[in-house]
């Protein structure tokens, strides 16, 4: 499967008023569909005022990917299709772009809407932070206390991350790893421990 894509690494937010009609764009990390819907539900109780709450959204990777869109009321294909084609033009995963649109009393007509909520999808999506997308593998080992350095270096140099350390008789690390590094991890655990160690 193929991992080389973004993800987002934070929020953003941006204003536009377009012909007095106020246009509130924000690009925020979504984790699954649920969550998207939970938060588009979150921004329609933000702006009780507004006349439409349009978005899209991708959630998955690039051989599970879900998505939704919603023109919310505005004459179909002239708000969520822009949305979402300035967000399938990204190649981020795992966002939800939503645009809150107040009427300012001049219509903007089909292309004038089109370009509207793509200005303001574009702008958001251009605010906001990304990353690129690494899967992880979350890990447990148990190690004796003349090991525990030596498994931390290892983990560390690999590029993972120690996110706990407990002692008792016998030290136990959690934390998590890139799932590319595994293999090579596992060889210099087994090595440094005669094949006792491993993830």
């Amino acid at each position: 499967m193929s991992e080389d894509f973004l993800v987002p690494d934070g929020d953003s937010r941006i204003e536009i008023i377009i012909k007095k009609s106020r246009f509130i764009a924000e690009a925020v990390s979504v984790s699954s569909v649920e969550d998207a819907r939970l938060k588009i539900k979150m921004k329609k109780e933000e702006y009780p005022q507004s006349t439409h709450v349009v978005y899209a959204f991708i959630t998955g990777d690039r051989s599970s990917e879900v998505s939704g869109m919603s023109d919310d009321g505005e004459p179909p294909g002239t708000a969520g299709k822009p949305v979402m084609d300035i967000l399938k033009g990204s190649g981020i995963f795992n966002v939800l772009v939503t645009v809150v649109r107040f009427f300012g009393g001049i219509k903007l007509g089909t292309g004038g809407l089109v370009r509207a909520y793509s200005e303001s999808a574009k702008k958001a999506i251009e605010e906001m932070p990304v990353i690129k997308f690494v899967r992880k593998i979350h890990f447990s080992i148990e190690v004796s206390y003349d090991y525990h350095e030596k498994v931390e270096l290892i983990v560390t140099g690999a590029g993972g991350k120690i996110e706990k350390k407990n002692f008792t008789n016998i030290v136990t690390i959690t934390g998590a790893l890139p799932e590319a590094s595994l293999e090579s991890c596992n060889a210099e655990l087994k090595n440094i421990s005669g094949g006792k160690i491993f993830i």
